[in-house]
């Protein structure tokens, strides 16, 4: 009796052992009315060349984000989202700042002009929608929204370890306009998570640089479970008739959970 009941658990295991080696197929399909968080941490260095001084700023940024699932439809998945909170600390010139969205009243007042803009962020619904393959079909223009990092496009096709997958994307940030070359690797494949690094670069008039990271997306919904991801730029910006030369390198780390 025991082995009849054996063989077949064996032949089960053995089975779904064959499925995820022989490869998996990605799709966002997210649960309606599942609620989730972002966590996010950015750590940024901008060092900047002005008439032959450079100067060092550190900045240090923590968001929290909810998006939920309001429509699926057979071509769209409708998301809403929207940022919880916001917490920034940072030095410049040897001044530090600080900026807390729920302690408000301890915000530095050199960064009042930019703590003013991060409260017209706060809990300010933003819809966004996707295709499955996780393409985002109406980009919202805010630079904080995680949500872009939290759904990354999908391969059409079958992955297993060792496969790629590449995507070309434009995103702005403030004034600028820049294009991302991503080119993501499958390090991994369980049930639990398909986990892949990836490399890439930014290009444009104003912009270049370079980055590489580590993932790993859920294969029941397509969202991302975590991220971290390494960056250095390369910028130069105009101010008063003079070319100053930036070099900004920085850390970005994401968490998703459900709620």
């Amino acid at each position: 009796m025991k082995k009849s009941i054996i063989i077949p658990l064996m032949l089960i295991i053995g089975l779904a052992l064959v499925s995820f080696a022989s490869g998996v197929t990605l799709r966002l399909r997210p649960q309606k009315d599942k609620s989730y968080v972002i966590n996010s941490t950015i750590n940024q260095k901008t060092v900047m060349k002005v008439q032959g001084q450079s100067i060092t700023s550190t900045q240090k940024l923590d968001l929290r984000q909810t998006f939920v699932a309001k429509e699926i439809a057979e071509q769209s998945i409708t998301f809403e989202t929207q940022i919880e909170a916001i917490k920034m600390t940072g030095s410049t010139m040897g001044m530090t700042f600080t900026y807390d969205s729920e302690n408000p009243q301890n915000t530095s007042p050199m960064i009042a002009q930019q703590a003013k803009e991060y409260e017209g962020m706060i809990k300010k619904p933003v819809i966004m929608t996707f295709n499955e393959l996780g393409l985002n079909t109406n980009p919202d223009d805010n630079d904080l929204n995680q949500l872009r990092n939290a759904i990354i496009e999908l391969p059409e096709k079958e992955m297993s370890v060792g496969s790629q997958w590449t995507f070309v994307k434009t995103n702005s940030v403030g004034d600028y306009d820049y294009t991302v070359n991503m080119t993501c690797t499958v390090t991994g494949i369980s049930k639990k998570s398909i986990d892949f690094s990836f490399t890439g670069d930014i290009n444009s008039k104003d912009v270049t640089g370079n980055f590489k990271g580590n993932s790993s997306i859920d294969p029941r919904t397509g969202i991302i479970i975590a991220t971290t991801t390494e960056n250095t730029l390369s910028v130069t910006i105009s101010e008063e008739g003079m070319e100053i030369p930036m070099t900004i390198t920085g850390t970005n780390t994401i968490s998703v959970k459900e709620l």
